[in-house]
């Protein structure tokens, strides 16, 4: 990290006269190593690498690193290295699925870059039980949850249809094939147990912070036993061949702390002059996060 001096010289047009002044600047005057990762008992332990832009001096786009060391451990034991997929930046570790309750370091070093590091625990599994019900193209879901009172817990409610990819055709010009895409479905969830709250996931109002296309609350005001809320998920429709999936599971903490900030990145940004935050990362020497999550997926 070093100092960079810039000259700023602004011009007050209203009083005609000028002002200079000197600032000091610390910015990374290179590219940075970034890990990210979600791990989950029903993946193998992936994980993704790339680096960012330098600040200043030569100009280079933000990239994937697929050469690279990459190790993980579990509760301090060894488990080996990870190796590249063959995907950009992603490295896994074959025919390994982490483990609720267990905690995970992963560490990674490349050339020119410092070794970075970061670390997740899996959650539990929740205790959940839900009915499903259609009406035309609308699907209410009715769960109840179990929250274990000796521990804090952290939930999220995810709502997604996955388009499948489509090859378009037109006269004049060669096919081409648009990928798959994941789109966030419109729904409103009610919680019984915060009364007469409603979180709207295009406007998350009470109780949780909505980012993407989840939506994350705390069991502050949840008992042990028979938490019941309700899911209704808006325009299903399976025609096109896509899926539509809701997930329901436990979180850890990273996930929150992430969406907060980015969440007020996203509010700061829309006022011109507003300070944009730092986004959440648990990376060391590095950027990025990794955090974890255990749940199940419903198919509706």
């Amino acid at each position: 990290m070093k100092k960079i001096s810039i000259l700023f010289a602004i011009s007050f047009f209203i009083w005609g006269c000028d002002f200079e002044q000197v600032i000091d600047l610390e910015v990374p005057l290179k590219s940075q190593l970034v890990l990210n990762g979600a791990l989950c008992p029903d993946s193998s332990l992936t994980i993704h690498l790339s680096k960012t832009s330098a600040a200043v001096g030569r100009l280079e786009s933000p990239a994937f690193v697929n050469n690279a060391t990459v190790t993980a451990w579990e509760d301090n034991k060894l488990l080996g290295n990870l190796t590249w997929t063959g995907v950009e930046g992603r490295f896994a570790l074959k025919d390994f699925y982490p483990q609720p309750g267990k905690t995970y370091r992963i560490k990674a070093t490349s050339a020119d870059f410092p070794e970075v590091e970061a670390e997740t625990t899996i959650p539990e599994p929740i205790k959940l039980r839900a009915n499903i019900s259609k009406q035309q193209s609308n699907i209410t879901l009715d769960f109840t949850l179990d929250d274990n009172p000796a521990k804090k817990n952290i939930y999220m409610v995810s709502a997604y249809e996955v388009i499948p990819p489509v090859l378009y055709s037109v006269v004049g010009y060669p096919p081409y094939t648009i990928p798959q895409s994941v789109m966030p479905k419109y729904c409103v969830m009610k919680a019984i147990f915060i009364p007469q709250s409603q979180f709207n996931f295009e406007n998350s109002e009470i109780g949780g912070l909505y980012c993407g296309n989840r939506l994350t609350f705390n069991d502050l005001l949840m008992k042990a036993e028979g938490n019941a809320f309700t899911l209704n998920v808006f325009d299903v429709d399976d025609r096109n061949g896509s899926s539509s999936y809701v997930f329901v599971g436990a979180i850890s903490e990273e996930i929150t702390k992430y969406d907060a900030t980015l969440g007020s990145n996203q509010n700061n940004g829309a006022v011109l002059g507003n300070e944009p935050s730092n986004v959440y990362g648990n990376v060391k020497g590095g950027l990025g996060i990794l955090a974890s999550y255990n749940g199940i997926r419903y198919k509706l």
